[in-house]
């Protein structure tokens, strides 16, 4: 769609079959500007590699050739998505914005589909069995091969922006998510401000690699698990502004923190949801960062946090790096502090 004005409801859009297009691409551009999608459902199947998640590769350094196959991407201004759900069975994003403008979207559902690396390697043929398991992405004894008891999402983001984008290059700008939903997707919200705020209200990532990683975002009234990676990733970008609720479901492989943040200034409210805690306990990391991809068999990093304010009601414990400073802890989970001039403050359970 590339006019304006206009309103495309009712529409799905079903892949037949699981080849791949020539050059990959996405099923639904959104162009144009003051154009309305309503009740949009994509079935998304048709890339090359699939089966695999970014494991094998997702840009530049891949070890295969890659066939990406999206879902719908946004570019154009004053945009409403109202009410779609994409499914995908394929390699790539669902949900994104590029070069896009005041776009808003409300009631929409983006779902993939997970897999284990345990499966993955009891392949006896096939794209990774092809390059003898390798990866893109180091573990932590610093090699790159798939790496067993892990849990790999099979698509890309859920919700994603980029920088800029569309016909004419624009940087992207403003975006609203309100009572959106992603499973099992590689990233639920990967969302960085550009050119305008970024809010999301009464927001559900589930069964993701990572729930929210996020660089100045506000997020309100929001919830995801930590059930194949953590739930939240703050990045040392633009301050932060996020009310989470942790969901109680437990891992079934491996995870290694509720969250990591490092950067400046952020805000953090961590709650469990409806008053459920988590049984099984991972630690909220001040003072580290994401790994390579947010690939869930990556060792995190080390960044520097200052001016943190982190209120956490989960009764998960709280683990300060040696690089944070001058912040605020209120905790009802044991905290440990390795840094400098932080206030720690414990509540009750």
């Amino acid at each position: 769609m590339s006019g304006n004005n206009n309103r495309i409801g009712g529409l799905t859009v079903t892949d037949i079959g699981n080849a791949p297009t020539a050059k990959g691409g996405q099923s639904f551009v959104v162009g144009g500007s003051e154009n309305t999608i309503k009740g949009v459902t994509l079935n998304m199947s048709g890339s090359s590699p699939y089966g695999y998640g970014d494991l094998i590769g997702k840009g530049g350094g891949s070890l295969v050739r890659l066939q990406k196959h999206s879902g719908m991407l946004v570019t154009g201004l004053d945009i409403q998505i109202l009410d779609c759900s994409i499914y995908s069975r394929s390699f790539g994003h669902l949900f994104f914005v590029q070069g896009g403008r005041n776009v808003y979207f409300e009631n929409c559902y983006a779902e993939a589909v997970t897999r284990t690396t345990d499966e993955i390697l009891a392949e006896t043929s096939g794209l990774a069995f092809d390059v003898d398991f390798a990866a893109v992405y180091k573990n932590y004894a610093g090699e790159k091969v798939i790496t067993p008891g892990y849990t790999k999402s099979l698509s890309e983001c859920g919700f994603r922006n980029y920088g800029s984008g569309g016909a004419e290059g624009h940087t992207t700008g403003a975006m609203q998510f309100v009572n959106c939903r992603a499973k099992n997707c590689r990233i639920g919200f990967a969302l960085s401000r550009m050119e305008g705020d970024i809010l999301v209200q009464d927001c559900e990532a589930s069964g993701c690699e990572a729930g929210y990683n996020l660089d100045g975002v506000t997020v309100e009234n929001s919830r995801g698990d930590a059930v194949n990676g953590p739930l939240l990733y703050i990045n040392d970008g633009e301050p932060s502004t996020v009310d989470l609720a942790l969901m109680p479901e437990a891992s079934t492989t491996t995870v290694h923190a509720i969250a990591a943040i490092a950067g400046k200034d952020h805000v953090v409210m961590l709650k469990p949801w409806r008053n459920m805690i988590r049984a099984q306990e991972l630690p909220i990391l001040i003072g580290s960062s994401r790994p390579s991809g947010c690939n869930p068999f990556s060792p995190l990093g080390t960044r520097p946090a200052a001016g943190i304010t982190l209120n956490n009601e989960t009764g998960m414990p709280v683990n300060l790096g040696s690089t944070v400073s001058s912040s605020t802890i209120t905790s009802n989970g044991p905290v440990s502090d390795n840094g400098s001039d932080n206030t720690v403050s414990m509540i009750r359970n």
